[in-house]
């Protein structure tokens, strides 16, 4: 779980922008200025320049390794971890982010695909804190 925080915490940082020492808001209208320098607005698409299509990518790597060993652990980890894995993993920001990542040339995405992209690994990271494995 340290290590999804981590790549997640990284992907703030390298992805959004977000300074080393700045507190991460959940605030996505924020999230989404520092990513883009605009204000969110519907219309509009944001290039996502090639340096952090590498982000995305470890990203959905790290994210959908730790989901799947959680889930084929369903017995050990419990009930309540195993739907939060699963919750996860079905979340709407996992299909925009393996379609971004499957792209084979253009890395453009609409505002509002961004904007539900950011709020979606928001929430996830929430969700990843709620996770408690113990030996």
């Amino acid at each position: 779980m340290e290590s999804i925080e981590q790549v997640i915490n990284n992907f703030y940082r390298y992805f959004c922008g977000c300074a080393d020492n700045q507190n991460i808001t959940d605030k996505i209208e924020d999230i989404f200025y520092t990513t883009t320098e605009r204000e969110y607005e519907d219309r509009g698409t944001y290039s996502i320049p090639v340096a952090k299509m590498l982000e995305l990518r470890k990203l959905l790597t790290a994210v959908d390794d730790a989901i799947e060993l959680l889930l084929a652990n369903d017995i050990y980890i419990g009930e309540n971890n195993f739907k939060i894995a699963l919750n996860i993993k079905t979340k709407e920001c996992m299909t925009i982010l393996r379609g971004l990542v499957q792209a084979q040339s253009v890395y453009e995405i609409e505002y509002s695909q961004l904007f539900e992209l950011l709020k979606g690994i928001t929430s996830i990271r929430q969700e990843i804190n709620r996770i408690s494995l113990r030996a």
